[in-house]
């Protein structure tokens, strides 16, 4: 009997030891073991419970009880399985003393009682993965203490193989994901050698597997790095600690990249460093995303600075020019102060220029929209640019015949093109070839996310390409920016890029450029298109009025050379001029003056109120009542995003005396 007994244990363990390498999963196993033990001990209830420790509860896959339903997993707190876990023992009791543990609460009342429950350990070296329960509702004697140790024998041997194939299946899960991650993972030997690199590395770098694999990382040296550099990092891996930085490294084609990395020494049970493990990302597109936001970052200070600088001139240009002219119309021109203040004039326009430059770099510009065919600007320009350019430089236009239509200030498009070919010329001061091309294009998503200032659409593109010297890296980072400039004291402002990247920001476009040193210069320009390609530009017509009037002018201006000038203009010409320092000046007069006002001629921007809410006010009682806007750059006050409504009565500051004179007249001449 105990001969047999002890036969039936080798073959249980046997067939159990086989079953563990032929079982497909665990469930198969149990089923076996189930088998196995049911033919040792007669019992027909069976449990195979996992514990997890992190979360404090138990599990089953695979159970079998004649009376209650087990749930697939409960609490490991108060169960008796739980403490067979807790307690690292195996546990028999019968319904009495099972009855006695549930009153004294070291645990609860869970389904029937059984007449005899046993639980064992599922030991995986000092680890336990679990417990076998086997219980029986009839005979409380069906287990003795050899049925015990024989279980438990078998337990052991289970609770390793559990804890081996949850090893796996870890290691199937870690390699899986390795195998998927987008991120590199580099595993090399203690000398440095690659043993291991995952999918990622191979589409990232461009070698396959099998050509990295006995190689050494520095395959991908690009040469940014110094020996120091390498250095540091290999005395950091290899004194046990954690390396993090980033590389400039160099794809199979010999193109770079920038990747950040994070090494890690890898360590066996002796504390031996075996491996090193690197996980790397490229970074190289997100370089260049953080680096043109950066560059829109200093461009839109650098605009503001610029916007604020221009206005402040142009008070300023308002004054000196406009009583230079008032001079040289009171004297003779062979005066020898006339010419001497021509030369005053002469120089405030030129500073005129500059900050309507200024201005365009910072959009503040003034901008009327037209619909017109970019084609159309380029042929009407091509003989002055010829001029311009002159006889050593060769112009060539490829236009799109097809080209669609776009939306935008008909002049200040033409400077734009100016402005890129008078570039282009002095970058070829031996002469050369420039090549005007126009075309539609459409940028998809994938393109504008790559260039954050840029929105998916239609396009029309004006490409101005050049046989130039080139330019650097560095150089194409700075070029917009104003008064930087590369060319010789006296032989540029540094304003010509930065007025064409201004406008082209205002008009909801941009502009990119393509060089190479010595190879010459492409700046790409593109214009949203608008859906029409008709043309609405019509020349103004110059009239021949008398500038001459008697008509009751209110001027509202904060600036006290600027109103003195705009009132001598006005008052030399007949007019009757109220005159008032800001808007609440302004709102007094208008409620004592008991004769009509004609005009209103009012600053934008001034302190406390605005030109645009003193009109405002003033209209209530007055709706009919014409208005005259002046202002040194555009405030949303009177423009949205710097387009002027057709039916708004705008000067820009600098203006001269004959300027306001007309565009007076012209509107009191004007039917409403």
């Amino acid at each position: 009997t105990d001969r047999k007994r002890m036969e039936k244990m080798r073959d249980a363990q046997y067939n159990i030891n086989r079953a563990m390498v032929t079982a497909s999963d665990i469930n198969t196993l149990f089923k076996v073991v189930r088998d196995e033990v049911a033919d040792l001990v007669n019992v027909k209830n069976f449990i195979f419970a996992l514990d997890d420790e992190k979360t404090g509860m138990l599990s089953t896959t695979f159970k079998r009880d004649e009376k209650d339903t087990i749930p697939t997993s409960w609490e490991a707190e108060n169960s008796l399985t739980g403490q067979v876990i807790r307690l690292k023992k195996s546990i028999l009791l019968k319904k009495k003393e099972i009855n006695k543990w549930i009153k004294r609460g070291e645990i609860k009342k869970l389904g029937t009682i059984p007449e005899i429950w046993l639980g064992i350990p599922l030991f995986a070296g000092e680890k336990i993965e679990g417990a076998i329960v086997l219980q029986d509702y009839n005979n409380p004697d069906v287990f003795d203490e050899t049925t015990v140790q024989m279980l438990e024998v078998i337990a052991r041997e289970m609770g390793i193989y559990i804890s081996r194939r949850k090893m796996e299946a870890e290691r199937e899960l870690l390699s899986a994901a390795i195998e998927q991650a987008a991120e590199v993972v580099v595993i090399t030997d203690s000398q440095g050698t690659i043993e291991y690199v995952n999918p990622a590395f191979e589409r990232l770098t461009g070698y396959s597997r099998r050509e990295a694999i006995g190689q050494n990382p520095s395959i991908l040296k690009s040469g940014e790095h110094d020996e120091a550099f390498y250095h540091s990092l290999w005395e950091t891996i290899s004194g046990g600690k954690i390396w993090q930085g980033q590389f400039v490294n160099r794809h199979k084609d010999l193109t770079v990249f920038t990747e950040e990395a994070t090494i890690s020494p890898v360590f066996d049970t002796a504390g031996k460093i075996v491996n090193y493990v690197a996980v790397k990302r490229d970074i190289t597109r997100e370089l260049e995303l953080e680096r043109q936001y950066q560059q829109a970052q200093r461009m839109e200070s650098i605009g503001r600075l610029a916007g604020g600088v221009a206005h402040d001139f142009n008070n300023l240009l308002t004054v000196i020019n406009g009583y230079a002219t008032l001079i040289m119309n009171d004297l003779h021109k062979n005066d020898p102060i006339y010419a001497d203040t021509k030369e005053i004039l002469h120089a405030g326009e030129r500073a005129s220029r500059l900050t309507q430059q200024l201005l365009a770099f910072s959009r503040k510009q003034i901008f009327r929209l037209e619909n017109f065919c970019l084609n159309e600007v380029i042929l009407d320009l091509e003989k002055m640019l010829c001029r311009l350019l002159g006889e050593d430089i060769q112009i060539a236009t490829i236009l799109d015949e097809n080209l669609a239509g776009i939306r935008a200030d008909m002049g200040q498009v033409e400077q734009v093109i100016i402005n890129l070919a008078v570039n282009a010329r002095d970058a070829m001061p031996q002469g050369g070839h420039l090549t005007i091309e126009t075309q539609n294009v459409t940028l998809d998503r994938e393109y504008a996310e790559a260039r954050p200032q840029v929105a998916p659409g239609n396009y029309v593109l004006l490409a101005i390409s050049d046989t130039g010297e080139g330019m650097d890296q560095e150089r194409q980072g700075r070029i917009f920016e104003p008064f930087f400039t590369t060319k010789g004291v006296g032989k540029g402002t540094g304003l010509g890029l930065a007025t064409v990247y201004g406008i082209l920001k205002q008009s909801g476009g941009f502009i990119w450029v393509y060089s190479e040193v010595g190879k010459g210069t492409t700046f790409k320009v593109y214009f949203p298109v608008s859906g029409e390609a008709k043309t609405d530009h019509k020349p103004q017509e110059k009239l021949s009025i008398s500038l001459r009037g008697d008509e009751t002018i209110l001027l509202v201006e904060d600036e006290n050379g600027v109103r003195n000038l705009a009132l001598r203009t006005l008052k030399e010409k007949g007019y009757r001029v109220l005159v008032a320092k800001n808007g609440g000046e302004a709102l007094l007069i208008c409620e004592e003056q008991s004769e009509p006002i004609d005009l209103i001629v009012t600053d934008v921007v001034m302190p406390h109120m605005s030109g645009k809410q003193f009109v405002a006010k003033i209209s209530k009682n007055r709706p009919d009542i014409k208005v005259i806007y002046t202002s040194g750059y555009t405030d949303n006050v009177i423009v949205y995003h710097g387009i002027l409504d057709e039916e708004i009565n705008f000067i820009h500051k600098p203006f001269s005396p004959n300027t306001l004179l007309q565009e007076v007249r012209k509107v009191l001449d004007t039917d409403r």
